[in-house]
């Protein structure tokens, strides 16, 4: 008896094709023979493919730039399957700041969110306003008391949030 097995192809699926920097991806194969799945990855600025894992049909990886995966298998036989590849994009977030500020009372705030890198919107909560208008680089705000805020920046695919104070400091009567 001769068994002849034909060449199949290692499928790829993945959980995400765009991440923001920080985040999980899942990587899956259906691939039966679960013993002769290899899984190697590549980064944008390396020359080769280096082994992440073996003999298992899920890996969550998490990287830090641009990342292509590849994924094969040695059947029971002993026959290299035909592997697939999936590259993983990896967006930096906006590198979000803002500062505490302390001012008198009723003095207006001049709050300003500093960014690293290119965002799409910013958007503001402060603490007790329930206006939900509040976008761009900054804002001006007169609160009666201190309060806390926070800050959201977008670019598409990562959410960025920061918090920060405005202390009042009450005036001497």
């Amino acid at each position: 008896v001769v068994d002849v097995e034909h060449v199949k192809n290692v499928e790829l699926t993945a959980s995400e094709s765009n991440i923001c920097k920080g985040e999980d991806v899942a990587l899956a194969t259906n691939y039966p023979y679960t013993e002769g799945i290899v899984w190697e990855s590549k980064g944008e600025n390396e020359s080769q493919f280096s082994k992440v894992d073996e003999g298992v049909s899920e890996i969550v990886v998490s990287p830090s730039d641009n990342t292509t995966y590849r994924v094969s298998a040695i059947s029971k036989l002993g026959c290299e399957e035909k592997g697939s590849e999936q590259e993983i994009e990896v967006t930096q977030p906006v590198g979000l700041s803002v500062e505490d500020v302390s001012i008198c009372e009723g003095d207006a705030a001049h709050l300003e969110a500093v960014t690293e890198r290119a965002y799409d919107r910013i958007e503001w909560k402060i603490e007790g306003d329930s206006s939900v208008n509040k976008v761009g680089s900054f804002v001006d705000i007169t609160p009666e008391s201190t309060i806390s805020y926070n800050v959201a920046a977008y670019n598409g695919v990562c959410k960025e949030v920061v918090s920060g104070m405005v202390t009042v400091v009450p005036v001497p009567r």
